[in-house]
Order: structure tokens, then C-alpha cells, then sequence
């Protein structure tokens, strides 16, 4: 017998006002900050309500860079009750919306500030508004002065993640590092190269010196080259997992031997290590005991030769991250050990190695490499591009080509 559905006539028409609140509120999840402000917030005063629900903007991000105009960004201010993260990039408009997010606004967890112009008193106002809920700050494009540093200050004891990309005496920091009794994450980027190098290092040891034990990410970026002190200050840190040295000019082979007490490292990436002998890679692999690292990044470490890359291989088989680009020793010996042994690798950069051929372990490449996701093998010269293409399927991308070309493969 055939279905028969049965309408009652009295039932009135479906209207979309007439969703339950929780799954309004599930759709309403999906917009943007902009969308919720100025569109839907505008149809009717249940939406105005739904549009303001404290759970939905405190999943949002939102950028204040001049791009959208003056009503919109006040719209978004006067319904925003909260911001998972608020960057602010244009001073134009700060005047009129620092007011409205006073107002209405109760929490912002992820704070980002960038731009040569914007007033210091623009971070020590919202400091003192949200001191207590602000957990990351970003500072970047400034140069940073005492002002600056007093209100970071205000916010230090709530922080546990701190970014300074910027023109900034680093030196200066020493101090904010007391205050610092949460933080967990630091990275630090000078735009410039300090004159007084010497004092910006010593700067950079105490403020080492200073945070807590706690701390797990740790970045120094261009212009801070770390040397013996910082390195033994770093290795004090004994429950870091993200160490990241962008230039490592200055590290020696004994410097790096601080670096061993860090057993829980995930992560370590050791950038221009120019100093760096082949007896103190040997020696420093020898003697680590990384049991959790998944990412080494050995990024233009001219004496990394095939007899250290295969003493990484063996005793770091769990890597899942590799970079050994630009480090022009190294043969097609040291790199078929790699995917020999480490079987569990899903990114692998080897650009800029010119004695490669890539001839036996590249075309085992899906046997021995089954997770591999990306290939990078930019000006490696003398692997042939109809090889490194052959690559491709589905679930791999390579990076090729030679000279100022550079090809990605192509894959469905």
C-alpha cells in the first residue's frame, strides 16, 4: 500500500523564526563577525539577541585593517560581546571603537597590534579592561619604547603567549620577564640588527633567566643570534618542546651540547648554523635523547654531511618533519638513508641540493615513504624533472624546477 501523508490544515506556514534557539544559534555559528553584525543582526530583534550570543563571538577573529568602512567596523563593535582574537592593524577609527568595545565587549583571549603608527595607549587602555582575559599578545611593526613595555606589563601576569616582531630593545624586556609568571610561549623577532649587540644578548639572557620554568615554545628570530650564555640559559629550560633559532651564526659545538638536557623537545629547528662542525653534529646526535621529536629543521648547515644525516635517520626515526635544505654536502647516501628509516615522514624539504640524483630510493618513494604529503626538491639540479613528476599522485605534492622556475606537481 502506497504512503499516505496526512497535512493538518490548521498548522500554520514554516517560518524560519520559528527554529529552536540551539539550532539558530548552530547556523548563526558559521558567519563571520561582519556578517552577524551588520546583516543579520539588522532583521529583526530576535536575531539583533541571537547575533549577540556571548558563545558565538568568542569563537571569532576579527581584523581592524581598513578595509571595511567606518558604519560596518562600528556595527561590528556595538554587537560583538566577545573576540576569540582582535588584531588591530589602521589607526584611523580606534578613536570611536575603543569606546563601543569597552561597552559592550566582556573577553578577548588573543590580542594582535601591528603598525608603526598606532599610540602605545591604545594596548594600555585595553589592558586595563582585559587584563584578566587576554592569554596572547602579538605586537608587530612597532618601535617599541618604555611605554610600550608598561603596558605589556599590565597584562604580563595573565599572559602565556607573547610575540614581539619589532624595532625593540630587547635588553629592556629583562625586566618585563618578572611579571611574565605564566608563559608558556615567547617568540621574539628584532626588525633591525641593534648597534650594541652585546647588551641586546645580555638582554636576552636574563630575560631567559627570568620567565618561569614552564616555559614550552621559545622562537628567536632574525637579529637575535643566540651565543654561549643564551645557549646555556635555553637549556635550563628543561620543559621546552618547540625550540626555534633563526640564525645560528654564533652557536659552536659546545654550545650546542646545552641543548641535550632538553628531553621533551618536539620540535627543534637550528637555522644558518654556519659554526657548527661535522664532529660537533656527530657528537651532538650521539648524545641526544629526543624520545618525542617529529620535527628537525636543519635549514643551510654547511658541515651536515651524509654521515650525520644517517646517525639522524637511525636515531630519530619518528620524525615526521625534515628539512635539510641547503646543506650542499650531502649525497644521495645520506638521503636514501632518510627514507630508509624514517618511515613516518609526511613533509620533507631537500631544496637546493645540487649533488642529488635522486637515482634508487626516489622511485621506492610510496613504499618507503607511505605518509609523505610534501616534497620539496626546488634546484636540485641533477634530479631529473621527469622523475620528481612521475611523484605525483592524489596524495603528494613536489615542489621541482631549477634556476627561476619552479614547478609544483599537478594532482586531482
Amino acid at each position: 500500500m502506497a504512503n499516505t501523508i496526512f497535512l493538518d490544515s490548521n498548522l500554520h506556514d514554516i517560518n524560519i523564526l520559528d527554529l529552536p534557539e540551539e539550532v539558530a544559534l548552530n547556523i548563526f555559528s558559521y558567519l563571520s563577525a561582519t556578517e552577524l553584525s551588520c546583516s543579520t543582526a539588522k532583521v529583526c530583534t530576535l536575531w539583533r539577541e541571537y547575533s549577540g550570543a556571548f558563545h558565538l563571538w568568542r569563537c571569532l577573529d576579527h581584523i581592524v585593517d581598513g578595509t571595511r568602512s567606518k558604519p560596518q567596523e562600528v556595527s561590528v563593535f556595538q554587537t560583538a560581546s566577545a573576540f576569540r582574537k582582535l588584531t588591530l592593524k589602521d589607526n584611523t577609527n580606534l578613536g570611536c571603537l575603543l569606546p563601543l568595545l569597552f561597552c559592550n565587549c566582556t573577553s578577548i583571549q588573543e590580542l594582535g597590534i601591528s603598525g608603526e603608527d598606532i599610540d602605545p595607549q591604545v594596548l594600555a587602555d585595553i589592558a586595563k579592561h582585559y587584563k584578566e582575559s587576554i592569554q596572547t599578545l602579538t605586537l608587530e611593526g612597532m618601535e617599541l619604547d618604555n611605554n610600550w613595555y608598561t603596558a605589556i606589563a599590565d597584562l604580563a601576569k595573565s599572559l602565556k603567549s607573547l610575540t614581539l616582531k619589532a624595532d625593540c630593545c630587547v635588553w629592556a624586556m629583562g625586566l618585563l620577564s618578572v611579571e611574565c609568571t605564566s608563559l608558556t610561549t615567547l617568540r621574539l623577532t628584532s626588525c633591525l640588527q641593534t648597534e650594541d649587540h652585546r647588551r641586546q644578548m645580555q638582554g636576552v639572557k636574563r630575560m631567559l633567566l627570568l620567565l618561569p620554568n614552564g616555559l614550552q615554545v621559545l622562537q628567536l628570530g632574525a637579529h637575535i643570534s643566540p651565543n654561549m650564555d643564551i645557549m646555556q640559559a635555553i637549556g635550563e629550560k628543561r620543559r621546552l618542546q618547540h625550540l626555534t633559532l633563526e640564525d645560528c651564526c654564533n652557536i659552536f659545538d659546545t654550545d650546542l651540547l646545552n641543548l641535550l638536557s632538553l628531553s621533551k623537545l618536539e620540535c627543534l629547528q637550528l637555522w644558518r648554523a654556519h659554526q657548527l662542525t661535522t664532529t660537533g653534529l656527530l657528537n651532538f646526535i650521539y648524545n641526544s635523547r629526543f624520545m618525542y621529536l617529529k620535527q628537525l629543521d636543519l635549514f643551510d648547515c654547511p658541515n651536515l654531511n651524509d654521515e650525520v644525516l644517517q646517525e639522524i635517520s637511525i636515531r630519530c626515526n619518528k620524525l615526521e618533519t625534515l628539512d635539510i635544505s641547503s646543506c650542499h654536502l650531502l649525497t644521495d647516501s645520506g638521503v636514501a638513508s632518510v627514507f630508509q628509516f624514517c618511515s613516518q615522514l609526511h613533509t620533507l624539504r631537500m631544496s637546493h641540493l645540487p649533488q642529488l640524483t635522486g637515482q634508487g630510493y626516489l622511485r621506492s618513494l610510496h613504499e618507503l615513504l607511505p605518509f609523505l604529503i610534501y616534497l620539496d626538491a626546488y634546484n636540485c639540479c641533477n634530479i631529473p624533472c621527469d622523475l620528481l613528476s612521475s611523484l605525483e599522485n592524489n596524495k603528494l605534492i613536489v615542489m621541482f624546477g631549477r634556476r627561476n622556475v619552479r614547478h609544483r606537481a599537478r594532482f586531482n
